[in-house]
């Protein structure tokens, strides 16, 4: 306990001398910074890959896996397809595939 009490004196010292330099305010942005001209907005992807981890709970255990989706369209209208593996190689591994299709209204708004 003798020993740990400087080191949490020291500790709050820091953190009371750091606090006591801070500085309101903001700084003011270097002339010409901005709009950067070889920045483009990047276009809307047809294509997205996602890979993941997955996790399967029951009674007795938890079996970790994998999941993977492909998700095809832009903004308003497309489809996923995606599959799921957990505890892949045991008694009571899971595997799970899925498709959807979705189309959002509101996309526009």
């Amino acid at each position: 306990m003798k020993f740990l009490t400087p080191i949490v004196l020291v500790g709050l010292l820091l953190l009371w001398t750091g606090r006591a330099t801070a500085q309101s305010g903001y700084a003011r942005p270097p002339d010409g910074a901005w709009p950067n001209p070889s920045y483009a907005e990047p276009s809307d992807s047809t294509f997205r890959l996602s890979v993941g981890p997955a996790l399967r709970i029951d009674s007795h255990r938890a079996h970790g896996g994998l999941v993977t989706a492909l998700d095809i369209g832009a903004r308003a209208a497309g489809g996923r397809l995606s599959g799921t593996w957990a505890g892949v190689g045991s008694e009571g591994g899971l595997s799970q595939y899925t498709a959807e299709l979705w189309v959002d209204f509101g996309a526009e708004r």
